[in-house]
Formats: C-alpha cells, structure tokens, sequence
C-alpha cells in the first residue's frame, strides 16, 4: 500500500524500475552536504565516484542497525501475549 501522506514516497512506490521504492540524491541536497554550490562536472564526478566511496559502506552499517532494532521489536512485540 503506497504512502500517499509522502508525496514522495507515492511517487518512488509508483516507479516501475526496480523491486521497490529508492533514494534519490537531489542536487540540492548534494550541494548543501557540500557546503556550496557544484557545477555539472563536480555532479557527475560525485556520480561516479559515490560507489567507490565509503557512502556505501555507511549505508550498510545504517542499514543493518535498522534491519536488527526491527527485529528486537518484532521480538518483543510476539513475547507481550
């Protein structure tokens, strides 16, 4: 079921490419982690360079703190019948 209270989120859920909604990086947020503003060639190169970077490594850590806090409370939440 889409969130449709997340415009967002409606519009990421509606995308046919891929197994399910994403994260897309807008410009804007890019150039205020930045701290300035990027032209088109400073974009692709952080296009090119993220994977290779340590942001994917950041995200799997992010990712599996978030995958066990559920499970702690999918856990807890079968041991309060």
């Amino acid at each position: 079921m889409t969130d449709w209270s997340n415009p967002f989120r409606a519009i990421l859920s509606a995308l046919p490419e891929g197994d399910g909604p994403g994260i897309t990086l807008t410009r804007t947020q890019l150039e205020e982690w930045a701290g300035e503003a990027l032209t088109d060639q400073q974009v692709e190169a952080l296009e090119e360079a993220i994977p290779y970077s340590s942001i994917p490594e950041a995200i799997n850590t992010i990712a599996l703190s978030i995958i066990e806090e559920d499970k702690r409370e999918q856990g807890s939440a079968g041991n309060s019948n």
